[in-house]
């Protein structure tokens, strides 16, 4: 959580902007599924028996499905938008930095590494911008979002879905952990087996 936090601080004036961009994309996914699940509740529940309701269940759709293909490329753009100014502005500030280094850090490290460390901290920050907070984002607002509507639903049903969901992530984090031990403990037989020459 502190990593986020310490990424939203560095937006400094494009902050709005990427919140903004980054909103409208992580509600398109939830909306997109909410949409689906609603055309197929008024087609199987209302449509078939009442044909005249055919027209308005696809309008409605259309009209949700042309604002979720508004929103989703002017998130985009502010997303892309603020990356790219706040990673210039992180380029401009590690330039001058570097420029004002006296000639024995210089001479103690090369500064091809310091120039090569700096960009692609650079451009992993802008990839974390890009994709990775976004991804959180849709994933955190998918899942509200749809239990939300599975609630207003049948909340019985949806209370049997959380439980199982719970007990899911219950056990992958309960053998996650050894599950990492063993992977860790096995790397340097690969490492050893890579190594060996084939017969």
């Amino acid at each position: 959580m502190k990593k986020y936090k310490i990424m939203l601080n560095l937006l400094k004036e494009e902050k709005s902007r990427y919140l903004s961009g980054l909103l409208m994309l992580a509600i398109s996914n939830p909306m997109s599924n909410i949409v689906i699940a609603i055309l197929f509740m008024d087609i199987f529940d209302r449509a078939v028996y009442d044909s005249s309701l055919i027209l308005p269940i696809i309008l409605k759709c259309l009209g949700l499905i042309i604002f979720l293909a508004l929103i989703t490329p002017i998130g985009m753009y502010l997303v892309n938008y603020a990356s790219l100014k706040t990673t210039a502005r992180l380029r401009e500030q590690s330039l001058e930095k570097l420029i004002k280094l006296d000639q024995t850090t210089l001479n103690d490290s090369h500064s091809g590494d310091l120039i090569s460390r700096t960009t692609n901290d650079i451009q992993t920050t802008e990839t974390a911008y890009k994709e990775q907070l976004v991804r959180v984002s849709e994933t955190v607002l998918n899942g509200i979002g749809c239990t939300v509507f599975m609630v207003w639903l049948d909340w019985r049903f949806a209370l049997g879905l959380i439980g199982y969901q719970i007990i899911l992530l219950f056990i992958m984090t309960r053998f996650a952990k050894p599950l990492k031990v063993a992977s860790d403990d096995s790397l340097p037989l690969v490492k050893l087996q890579k190594r060996s020459p084939t017969s």
